[in-house]
């Protein structure tokens, strides 16, 4: 190596080890960050989360939800949304819709009706009383039976959350006892039965032909803040789902 090359080598490597024992001496400092969302970015992250959704049974057309039709909302995961990961995949947003709130809003539009009563009572379970287990929300035949002869239509929601090193667990991908007995109580009981999958990976999916009368299945991922919305779009027709399946899911 010519001197001058070494010359300039020297100084590199003086300038790095300064600028290393200043950063050194530097107290830590609290930096505080904000930003606005750029102008059509929330709808696009409603186009592009209902685009990617995944319809993985659909039997006796079951979907999309006939307008003017009552739909009796099940599940806590219609409510306690996971929007997405945690971890290196966590996000802050302004605010994250959740799937009532997206069927809420269709109803605002007069494209379908909610049945009140299992509104009330989840709100009640989940929001009220901060419920995020479906194991310990009691839906009773009473109400079971009520709920059917208010409606014809049942739309079960089943959300799992991840995150790294937590996730993958045998819990994360079966059915819980609490949620296939649910599946099969409402599946008794609806004409028509959807379920959707608030989830952000694979999960076993043979429970489809072994609980008789499910529907139709809808993998709607975590779907971002405005993800409750564009399930809502799916569910109701607006949006057609069009996502396919990158890993394979066991059907038995």
């Amino acid at each position: 190596m010519s001197r001058r090359r070494k010359g300039v080598s020297k100084r590199v490597l003086s300038a790095v080890l300064s600028a290393a024992m200043v950063a050194t001496t530097i107290p830590a400092m609290s930096i505080t960050a904000s930003a606005e969302s750029a102008e059509g970015n929330i709808e696009l992250s409603r186009q592009v989360a209902a685009d990617g959704m995944v319809l993985l049974e659909n039997r006796d057309e079951a979907l999309p939800v006939q307008q003017g039709t009552t739909v009796a909302m099940f599940g806590r995961a219609m409510i306690d949304y996971t929007r997405g990961g945690g971890g290196s995949g966590a996000t802050n947003v302004d605010y994250t819709r959740n799937i009532l709130q997206g069927m809420q809003i269709k109803e605002e539009e007069g494209k379908i009706s909610l049945y009140q009563p299992l509104v009330d009572f989840y709100t009640e379970q989940v929001t009220t009383n901060g419920i995020t287990n479906d194991a310990q929300i009691n839906v009773t035949d009473e109400m079971m039976d009520a709920a059917a002869a208010g409606a014809n239509t049942a739309v079960v929601t089943i959300g799992r959350y991840s995150s790294e090193g937590s996730d993958r667990s045998e819990a994360d991908y079966y059915l819980t006892d609490a949620e296939e007995k649910l599946i099969t109580r409402v599946a008794e009981k609806f004409d028509k039965v959807v379920v959707v999958l608030n989830v952000g990976a694979v999960m076993d999916t043979s429970w489809i032909n072994d609980i008789p009368g499910v529907d139709a299945v809808l993998v709607g991922w975590q779907a971002g803040m405005e993800g409750g919305l564009a399930t809502a779009d799916i569910l109701v027709g607006d949006v057609n789902p069009s996502g396919k399946l990158v890993d394979t899911w066991a059907k038995s």
